[in-house]
C-alpha cells in the first residue's frame, strides 16, 4: 500500500492541518489592497507551481509546475575534492528504496516493504539525502516513488540506477511496464542544480543563474516524528536554497523598525533549507481559512553580505483564493 502524504492521525494531524496544505479550502472574502510596500507571489491550481524569488528585486525571477522534473544532481565539497549529490522532487513527495543485489534490467520488483521508504531531509543536502552521495552512489540500484502531481494523480514508480565521472552524469531507468531508458549529460556549470527529468529522458532548464535568487516558493516534504518515528508530510511554504544563504528566524517578539536597525551579528543564522518553512501561517478548520501573524520576522544574509528583513502578510489573492503569499521585504 503507498502511504499518502495527508494520511496522519489524532492530535498531529490536527497540528499539521493547522500550519500545513489543505487541500479543499473555500475561498474568503476580497482583502483590501495592503499599504505597506510588499510583493505576490502565487503558486498556481492546487500550490503545483515552484517560484525562484529574487529578495533585492521582490521579483520572480523563474517559475514552474512541479511536475518537470524528478532529480536534481549538484557537485559538494567532500573530503578535500567535489562529489556528486542528488536530490529527489519533494514537492511531489517523492521517496526511494535501495535495492539490493538488483539491477534496472531486472524484472520490476513487485513486493515492497514500506518500511524501508527513505526521505530527502527537508533541512537540505548538508543534513541528509536519502541517495546519498557518490562514489556510493556507482553501481547501486533504486527503486523510485515519482509522488503526485499537483491534481493529486500518482505518478508511478521507476527502477534507476547513476553513474558519474566528473561532471559527466549517465542514468540508467525503466518504467513500471518495463520501457527502459537510458541518458547521459553535462553538469550545468551556471547553476547550483541540474534538473533531470525521468519521464521525459532530458535534462530541463529550470533554475535561474547562480546569485540571482533568495528563496524557493513551493510545496514541499517535511519530516514530523509521531510516537518515536519519522512522519513525512506534505506542506507549502518558502525554502532558502542557494548556497550562500543564511536565515534566522526572529519570532513574534521583535519590533519591525527596531530589528531593522540593530546589529545581526548576534543572531542565529543557519543554512537550513527549511528555516523559514511553513508555520509562518495557520488554518482555522472552523473557519476554514488561513492567517497570517505579520509580527513574525526574518532575516536573511546572502553569499554577498546582502541584508533582508521580511514578513508575510496574506496567502490569499485579491479574489480570496488561497495560495498567492505576500510578502513585505525591507533591504538593510
Amino acid at each position: 500500500m503507498r502511504f499518502h502524504p495527508f494520511q496522519a492521525g489524532g492530535v498531529l494531524l490536527a497540528a499539521l492541518l493547522a500550519t500545513g496544505c489543505i487541500e479543499k479550502e473555500r475561498p474568503v472574502a476580497p482583502r483590501p489592497p495592503s499599504e505597506l510596500s510588499s510583493y505576490q507571489v502565487g503558486l498556481g491550481d492546487g500550490y503545483g507551481n515552484r517560484s525562484y524569488f529574487d529578495l533585492a528585486t521582490g521579483e520572480v525571477v523563474a517559475s514552474h509546475p512541479r511536475e518537470v522534473w524528478d532529480l536534481a544532481f549538484s557537485m559538494a565539497p567532500s573530503n578535500g575534492n567535489e562529489s556528486l549529490i542528488l536530490r529527489m522532487n519533494t514537492s511531489r513527495f517523492m521517496r526511494v528504496i535501495s535495492l539490493e543485489n538488483a539491477s534496472v534490467a531486472d524484472a520490476f520488483p513487485m513486493d515492497i516493504d514500506e518500511s524501508l521508504w527513505a526521505f530527502d531531509s527537508p533541512l537540505g543536502p548538508k543534513d541528509e539525502l536519502a541517495m546519498g552521495p557518490f562514489p556510493s552512489l556507482n553501481d547501486q540500484t533504486w527503486l523510485l516513488d515519482l509522488g503526485y502531481s499537483s491534481a493529486g494523480q500518482i505518478m508511478g514508480t521507476m527502477m534507476v540506477s547513476v553513474q558519474s565521472e566528473g561532471d559527466q552524469v549517465s542514468l540508467q531507468y525503466q518504467s513500471e511496464d518495463g520501457v527502459q531508458g537510458s541518458s547521459t549529460f553535462t553538469m550545468d556549470s551556471s547553476r547550483e542544480w541540474t534538473y533531470f527529468s525521468l519521464l521525459s529522458g532530458e535534462t530541463v532548464s529550470i533554475e535561474p543563474e547562480l546569485g540571482s535568487w533568495h528563496l524557493m516558493f513551493s510545496s514541499y516534504t517535511e519530516i514530523f516524528e509521531s510516537n518515536g518515528a519519522p512522519l513525512p508530510y506534505l506542506v507549502t511554504g518558502v525554502l532558502s536554497i542557494p548556497e550562500g544563504v543564511q536565515v534566522f528566524d526572529a519570532g513574534t517578539d521583535e519590533n519591525w523598525d527596531d530589528l531593522f536597525g540593530t546589529d545581526w551579528d548576534d543572531f542565529a543564522f543557519t543554512d537550513h533549507w527549511n528555516a523559514i518553512g511553513y508555520d509562518w501561517k495557520s488554518y482555522s478548520i472552523e473557519l476554514g481559512e488561513y492567517s497570517i501573524d505579520d509580527s513574525h520576522l526574518y532575516g536573511l544574509r546572502d553569499d554577498l553580505g546582502r541584508e533582508f528583513l521580511f514578513r508575510f502578510l496574506d496567502f490569499y489573492d485579491a479574489a480570496g483564493n488561497a495560495g498567492t503569499i505576500t510578502i513585505e521585504i525591507r533591504e538593510r
